[in-house]
């Protein structure tokens, strides 16, 4: 349902010239997506536990945003059907990738984490 909602947002916003590309952790490479399947929180984990698990996973993406999410990646886009640039123009730094991994700031039910 987001994937056709993209899509139809792509044709009447910009007449197609959107791209929409699937899930963010198929372009990452493999060793990276390993750790992050590793680091991940399981669903057993209390709310503060999982909290603290996606922060370090944040922190590690941003401290290796440069390799992680290079310029001059492709991905496959499912508006024009072949592999298209995912930041077109764009040449990131650590210090200015981390715009786009921002989480919002949400405060745990009941209590705080520590």
């Amino acid at each position: 349902l987001q994937m056709s909602i993209l899509k139809k947002q792509s044709k009447a916003c910009s007449d197609y010239r959107g791209c929409v590309f699937g899930d963010l952790t198929d372009r990452l490479p493999q060793c990276l997506q390993q750790w992050m399947d590793d680091a991940a929180p399981s669903s057993k984990d209390t709310h503060c536990k999982a909290r603290k698990a996606n922060a370090e996973v944040l922190e590690h993406l941003q401290r290796n945003a440069s390799w992680a999410f290079p310029a001059t990646s492709t991905s496959f886009c499912h508006v024009h059907k072949h592999s298209c640039p995912t930041y077109p123009g764009a040449m990131y730094t650590d210090s200015h990738a981390a715009f786009f991994l921002e989480l919002p700031d949400e405060q745990p039910p009941k209590r705080a984490c520590r």
